[in-house]
């Protein structure tokens, strides 16, 4: 699994493999996110891309590793507009619990 080979790359310390797993780990959230429109997905990826930039000495992989960097934060950003706009004035869930918390446990329609 990547996460077996990720841990034996660490205790190796091989960062060339290192890298090209959490690279790998990377895509496979991006792909997931894009698939899902799941942000966390993407903030994942995006996390597992930073590191692995922070680890690489590769100068074309880290050309590589900003890209994705920034497409992710790109996809992000679109996917967080998209569901802002989809949902209706008021019906955060914070606003519903500052309506629930004027209402009260004693509160009844007329």
């Amino acid at each position: 699994t990547y996460t077996e080979t990720l841990v034996s790359a660490i205790g190796k310390g091989d960062m060339f493999l290192e890298v090209e797993i959490l690279k790998a780990l990377g895509d496979l959230y991006l792909e997931k996110g894009n698939k899902t429109s799941d942000v966390t997905h993407l903030s994942k990826a995006a996390a597992l891309y930073n590191k692995a930039l922070s680890n690489c000495e590769e100068p074309d992989t880290q050309q590589t590793l900003h890209h994705r960097v920034l497409y992710t934060e790109k996809m992000k950003a679109t996917r967080q507009r998209s569901s802002n706009k989809s949902r209706p004035r008021g019906s955060s869930p914070r606003m519903q619990h500052q309506w629930g918390n004027i209402r009260g446990p004693g509160f009844h329609h007329l």
